[in-house]
């Protein structure tokens, strides 16, 4: 008996999503802090071990599809505070390889206060692709805003403490560790739950069971973050790898592209980061309006906002293990039980 073209499509196609956002989201986690743990780890053994145990904890985690019993308010204020700072981690990242790769640039002429006009173009096309995915979005208004109320303040708050910890930071073509003296498994793990944000919505009806793309998705992501290290190092060589100022791609690309590949690399490892920073908090945000139904649609471009102000004035110090607890305590809290996977 032959399968129907149509459902042959449809359920490669369901199988393909997850996939591809498990894929981006894993490279993304391992790129963006990538560096920064093997700053951490001063030897490519120890930093694989890492990478090995984030990606099986991701998986393991990602399994998970049970919910604890803890108020709206609360679940929706976790996926938010994760959402934001985890794009921030994203976006320092991204920031880093737009230097490398337009490196003629002045990014480092101030703005305001610490903010440079690299900081400022992450926030311009950050925000604004926000503020056009939030036309689409159906976020759902109702008459009472008491929700919207304590998450607005909250995202506040954190602007207020962002901007308050205007520490001036290094505009070069490394990327910057100063002060971030942290265990090795705190900086791997700081993204590394990102990874289990790759499953579809149960709800979704699809030709291939739900378990299956979920797995699926998650297997990709993982893999990534395990291979995806191995193959670093592969390429680098150990001591290369150790030099390679956190922006792994460009060595990779000078010998794809020769001479101005490295900041082909550069900027292709800036773009991946990007996008993974925008599926991040357009996925919190989503999860979170699920817990705050009451959220509107300004949610999202006021959170990438957020996020673009951290990633350029909050020292690494405090926004790696901010991004890392408030990841994983909106993972071990879950999602509403009706509402299903993130995706």
């Amino acid at each position: 008996m032959t399968v129907p073209s149509k459902l042959l499509v449809s359920g490669v196609l369901s199988i393909l999503k997850p996939v591809c956002l498990g894929l981006l989201l894993g490279a993304g986690a391992l790129l963006a802090v990538g560096g920064r743990s093997l700053t951490a780890a001063g030897h490519s053994s120890p930093w694989l071990f890492a990478w090995l145990l984030a990606g099986l904890v991701v998986f393991s985690v990602g399994l998970r599809r049970s919910a604890l019993p803890v108020p709206s308010v609360l679940r929706g204020s976790l996926w938010l505070a994760a959402g934001v700072a985890g794009a921030a981690l994203l976006g320092r990242h991204f920031i880093e390889g737009l230097t490398r790769s337009a490196a003629e640039v002045p990014w480092s002429i101030a703005v305001l206060a610490s903010v440079d006009l690299a900081d400022l173009a992450f926030l311009l096309v950050f925000v604004t692709s926000l503020a056009l995915l939030a036309l689409d979005e159906p976020w759902q208004v109702g008459s009472r805003g008491l929700d919207v109320v304590v998450s607005l303040v909250g995202l506040a708050l954190l602007t207020l403490v962002a901007l308050s910890l205007q520490a001036s930071r290094p505009r070069s073509v490394a990327v910057d560790d100063a002060g971030l003296s942290l265990p090795l498994l705190v900086v791997a793990l700081s993204l590394a739950w990102i990874g289990a944000m790759v499953g579809p919505d149960p709800r979704e009806p699809g030709p291939v069971p739900f378990a299956i793309r979920r797995i699926s998705g998650l297997l990709a992501s993982s893999a990534v973050m395990v291979a995806g290290s191995r193959w670093l190092l592969l390429v680098h060589g150990d001591s290369r790898l150790l030099r390679a100022d956190g922006l792994f791609l460009a060595r990779p690309g000078t010998e794809v592209f020769g001479f101005w590949g490295d900041r082909m690399g550069a900027g292709l490892e800036g773009i991946v980061c990007l996008l993974a920073a925008v599926v991040v908090v357009v996925h919190t945000s989503r999860l979170a309006a699920r817990s705050l139904p009451r959220l509107t649609g300004a949610v999202l471009p006021l959170a990438g906002l957020c996020a673009a102000v951290m990633a350029a004035v909050v020292p690494l110090v405090i926004l790696v293990p901010v991004a890392g607890v408030s990841g994983w305590l909106a993972l071990v809290v879950g999602v509403e039980s009706e509402a299903g996977g993130v995706l």
